[in-house]
């Protein structure tokens, strides 16, 4: 099997699958464009303003290619053609969405602790339009949680499937007690207003326990990695409902972490060792964690279990194959880990 990804990388979804599927014995590789945002390596890189180089490109992959696995609603061609030329090829097409792409696009529902987006009437009908026409395209939607699943056009003709979020821990060791005096409370607020940094930063005020807060902005990934490892307690963000990227990495550390999961989430995941808040609960919460070292210890222990096994992109992308054949009878693969 011959898989490539692209064209978007969000927090190395496209990397770590296509570095678990080869793991897994596929033949995978990552395509992105020049301008993309990213600290993860790519096998191709393409230029936007090269659009015949590019569809040199799609060409030749559609004889190579079994599986075009596309992220956050992002094709080869600005027309979309290349989706056709796979079709026609009988390259079968799997549209992975990862959260800001079809949130308040179809179906405008708020999230309880975030701000809401402002999407001109005119370019939410563009994205509505391109996000269709991959989906009449694709062969599966992928999404990372089934609180997602509200915010792709209803009703939905193509099948979808759960798959976890990957991220690569063999080369995270987990660190459960740093020996601080004073405990650190890290945040990481990539987004501020998503993430809810302000208002995190203002119930902080009301905690009476001693402790150092750091805010990590504007560092290296190898950087940002140091600081975590000096946390005490990681706070992710009071927003989605759900838990990203960042506190799976925090996580995997062996960290304590806080966000907020709604009852959705929690329900269907009892094992998630993520200690919920909410902006009203976050002080409480906090104050709780600092006063009691062993179910910090203990959160750490159960958080890098979970990561190991519905988060290691190597076990999650050995079932791949079979979503990708068409073979897989289970729609949710935090079932089948």
């Amino acid at each position: 099997m011959n898989v490539l990804h692209g064209m978007s990388e969000i927090s190395g979804q496209g990397y770590y699958t296509v570095q678990g599927l080869r793991s897994n014995g596929v033949t995978a590789r990552l395509a992105l464009f020049s301008d993309a945002k990213t600290r993860y390596a790519a096998d191709f890189i393409l230029e936007r303003k090269k659009p015949q180089e590019v569809r040199d490109f799609v060409e030749r992959m559609a004889q190579e290619i079994d599986v075009f696995h596309s992220h956050a609603g992002d094709t080869l061609l600005s027309d979309q053609s290349d989706l056709d030329l796979f079709k026609k090829n009988n390259v079968r097409i799997f549209a992975e969405f990862h959260g800001t792409e079809i949130r308040y696009i179809f179906n405008d529902l708020p999230l309880p602790y975030a701000p809401k987006e402002f999407i001109s009437p005119e370019e939410r009908l563009h994205r509505q339009k391109r996000l269709l026409h991959l989906i009449e395209r694709c062969d599966a939607v992928i999404l990372h949680s089934e609180g997602q699943y509200p915010y792709l056009p209803q009703p939905l003709s193509k099948p979808v499937c759960i798959v976890p979020l990957r991220v690569d821990i063999k080369g995270i060791t987990p660190q459960y007690e740093t020996g601080n005096e004073r405990l650190h409370i890290v945040h990481a607020p990539t987004n501020r207003k998503f993430k809810g940094t302000g208002r995190i930063l203002e119930s902080l005020k009301h905690v009476k326990e001693d402790f150092e807060l750091v805010l990590v902005e504007g560092k290296t990934p190898e950087e940002a990695m140091k600081i975590y490892r000096t946390a005490d307690i990681i706070i992710d963000q009071i927003s989605g409902g759900s838990y990203g990227v960042f506190s799976i990495e925090a996580m995997a550390l062996g960290k304590p972490v806080i966000a907020y999961i709604s009852e959705q989430t929690r329900l269907r995941h009892p094992l998630l060792p993520v200690v919920s808040a909410d902006f009203d609960t976050l002080s409480e919460v906090v104050s709780s964690l600092l006063s009691d070292r062993p179910r910090r210890i203990h959160l750490g222990e159960c958080g890098r279990k979970y990561v190991e096994r519905y988060h290691e992109n190597v076990r999650v992308t050995a079932l791949l194959p079979d979503l990708y054949a068409g073979n897989l009878i289970q729609n949710d693969l935090f079932d089948l880990l």
